[in-house]
């Protein structure tokens, strides 16, 4: 066949115009199935790490209030996830009290066990999904909120309250940041780290009471 000059210009456009389009017709995205765009949702939803209101705080919520029933008094959430600068390796800190607590750490850690055991389904979901999750509860009595700690005075600014009977924690802090306030205290932050400034004003010798 013989091309006259317009006649192969016409057909390389139309060669290089099906070209195109098959070429097109390959890189066309395939719609996902609906269990694939479930899955993408579940891992964009959970690969920005763990914020207070997350599903998964929540189960961890449920469950708490399950294995504890009417001796779980207040549920706090504190630290990054709390501040809401949680990485996906970031522990989830909860800030439990409880009633009838044994005495010692260890025993009082072996009450939190069923809680754990109930969501590991759960974290591995979101292992999975790239985010180690890791609980890392703190256990108090409603009586040990009456003597100040550090970790007390960090809650007065980071707690995230999920349950608190009787406003039990709220009134603790709330009087534990006025006092704080009556001495000028300030949480200084240095990087990622901070420490509190309990009165600037200090003077050698003086006895500072919380």
């Amino acid at each position: 066949m013989v091309f006259g000059k317009e006649s192969y210009r016409d057909a390389r456009t139309s060669s290089n115009r099906a070209a195109s389009e098959s070429s097109l017709r390959r890189r066309a995205p395939v719609p996902p199935s609906s269990r694939v765009v479930a899955s993408r949702r579940m891992i964009d939803q959970v690969a920005a790490a763990l914020t207070p209101d997350h599903p998964f705080v929540g189960a961890v919520r449920d469950q708490v209030r399950h294995v504890y029933g009417e001796r779980l008094v207040s549920l706090a959430l504190f630290g990054s996830v709390a501040r809401r600068t949680a990485r996906p390796g970031s522990d989830l800190d909860l800030f439990l009290v409880i009633e009838g607590l044994p005495h010692g750490r260890r025993a009082r850690l072996e009450t939190f066990d069923p809680v754990e055991r109930s969501l590991a389904t759960r974290m591995e979901a979101l292992a999975r999904a790239g985010v180690m999750v890791e609980l890392s509860p703190v256990l108090r009595t409603p009586e040990d909120l009456r003597t100040p700690s550090p970790l007390l005075l960090d809650l007065t600014e980071d707690a995230v309250i999920l349950q608190d009977e009787g406003g039990v924690l709220r009134a603790a802090l709330e009087d534990l940041r006025q006092r704080l306030r009556r001495l000028g205290s300030r949480r200084i932050w240095v990087g990622t780290r901070w420490y509190w400034d309990l009165k600037p004003d200090y003077r050698r010798g003086e006895i500072i009471r919380l």
